[in-house]
């Protein structure tokens, strides 16, 4: 399923703003058994576009120049597997992009993956740069 985020925060850099417009349920299972409790996919969604956005606001002028407007990013939550993928156009980010993605991101996914012990999710979010 997708979701329309109406109420998302925007994030604004110089000139240019950064905003969370959908996310994609690509996976979600709830556990009957084990210990912890489910996973909360909007609050885990909603921390993982935060990051998103406070890694890329130093370069949506470097992602918007090299049109780079509409962006999606991937993240896979599961104790044994956890990571993401993140980019535009149908390409993958260039690297510059993603050592910023991977300082904010990566404690992120983490932190939800041991939460996540028995009700692993996969997301897509995507998100739009815009002129202010």
């Amino acid at each position: 399923p997708s979701i329309r985020v109406h109420s998302g925060t925007d994030y604004s850099g110089s000139s240019r703003l950064i905003r969370w417009t959908e996310v994609f349920i690509l996976q979600s299972e709830e556990a009957d058994h084990g210990p912890g409790e489910p996973l909360d996919i909007s609050r885990l969604s909603g921390s993982i576009a935060q990051a998103t956005c406070l890694a890329l606001v130093p370069m949506l002028d470097l992602l918007s120049v090299a049109s780079l407007t509409t962006l999606a990013v991937r993240a896979n939550v599961h104790p044994e597997n956890v990571g993401y993928e993140a980019g535009g156009n149908g390409e993958k980010l260039p690297p510059i992009y993603m050592k910023s993605l991977d300082d904010e991101l990566v404690p992120v996914l983490h932190q939800a993956a041991l939460a996540a012990e028995n009700s692993p999710a996969t997301l897509e979010l995507v998100f739009r740069i815009m002129e202010q």
